[in-house]
């Protein structure tokens, strides 16, 4: 069976097929030379285990790439908060972390009144994203679109599941190339409080600017499918229109729940393992699906169904030490996105499609008046 390629062309048909409920198992895939964890429990027993570690240093030494190449990589990730660990990993953690919460309790997070038919991620979801980013880094609306589209085959990098020498080449030039477009936002803003507090500007470029292309790329992707999804969710659930301001917690929460952006958390396995009659050995991956954790029956009753009463934690945002700094952020912003909801309730799902890939869900929605 070929799981990681499986979940990678359609997530939900394996989920209820192959797992059939049966989520207790682990699985090993030959070709990603991984175990794939797919319940609560397991979770729980493994993500924390010190000798899974998360840090991709080691995988790209590996590689028959040229030394330009292998130095633009280990820099850029070695600085990239999700995928590093040891002492350089917290401090980066507690400066991002620090950075976020220095500020996301003061953003306007005004969602519009909806007010046509059209595809509703690019009309609403990603203005509105690009609007929140552009606050929280403190830059235009236009320097954060300019960070994201020359990052979008970094991003793409670490969402897809197999990869060529190519693939990799090609990301090693779009980091030099993100590199090249923050230099010019920056040299713009010289002299003008850029970013929050100039806490980054105190950093060498070296790893400042893996460090703000991080805070924007997986600020953006993620979010905007967070609220692709809760759109969809209100839509296809109209009870929730009296629930909008009394629950708007518990419905962002659950949405999450449901259909959470980021699918995998990957670890690697440095230390042998012994498990569940198995042996975890060095070098082989641990895969935890998220989409079929956060659908684990022992934990969520009836897990299909949208169900304000779920009170068990969801995994939405990674978990353990390497949890998303941004998780606060985009967990307030769609709360009160749920709050300002209820011109959606005038339209309808015109047409609705899952966009799905190996580590990353997403949709294309569109809506018309009813």
């Amino acid at each position: 069976m070929i799981i990681g390629k499986r979940l990678g062309e359609d997530r939900f048909k394996f989920y209820k097929t192959v797992l059939a409920g049966n989520t207790d198992q682990l699985l090993f895939d030959e070709e990603f030379n991984a175990w794939f964890v797919f319940n609560v429990r397991n979770l729980h027993t493994l993500i924390r285990d010190e000798r899974l570690k998360a840090n991709t240093k080691t995988v790209i030494d590996k590689l028959p790439l040229k030394i330009e190449t292998i130095r633009t990589l280990k820099n850029f990730y070695s600085n990239w908060v999700m995928f590093t660990d040891g002492e350089s990993h917290k401090q980066l953690r507690r400066l991002v972390g620090t950075i976020i919460n220095t500020r996301y309790h003061a953003i306007n997070y005004t969602w519009p009144q909806i007010n046509k038919n059209c595809d509703f991620t690019t009309e609403y979801a990603r203005p509105y994203v690009y609007g929140i980013l552009a606050q929280l880094v403190g830059v235009s609306v236009e320097d954060i679109s300019r960070m994201v589209s020359a990052s979008e085959t970094i991003n793409s990098f670490l969402l897809r599941e197999r990869l060529t020498l190519d693939d990799i080449e090609q990301v090693a030039h779009s980091i030099e190339y993100a590199y090249q477009v923050v230099k010019e936002i920056e040299d713009k803003h010289v002299g003008e409080p850029l970013y929050i507090g100039n806490e980054l500007l105190d950093l060498p470029q070296e790893t400042r600017y893996p460090l703000i292309i991080n805070l924007v790329t997986d600020g953006f992707a993620p979010f905007v499918a967070a609220l692709d999804f809760l759109a969809f969710n209100l839509l296809t659930h109209p009870y929730l229109e009296e629930e909008l301001n009394a629950k708007a917690g518990q419905i962002s929460l659950e949405s999450l729940r449901l259909f959470p952006p980021f699918t995998t958390i990957s670890r690697t396995c440095v230390h042998e393992i012994p498990f569940k009659e198995k042996i975890i050995r060095p070098g082989q991956l641990v895969i935890f699906d998220l989409y079929s954790i956060n659908r684990d029956p022992e934990v969520f009753p009836d897990p299909e169904k949208f169900n304000l009463e779920n009170t068990a934690r969801a995994y939405s945002f990674g978990a353990a030490q390497h949890l998303c700094s941004g998780n606060p952020l985009v967990r307030k912003a769609l709360e009160q996105v749920t709050r300002q909801s209820e011109s959606l309730y005038k339209y309808k799902i015109q047409s609705y499609c899952f966009k799905n890939s190996y580590g990353f869900t997403d949709m294309n929605l569109s809506i018309e008046l009813k």
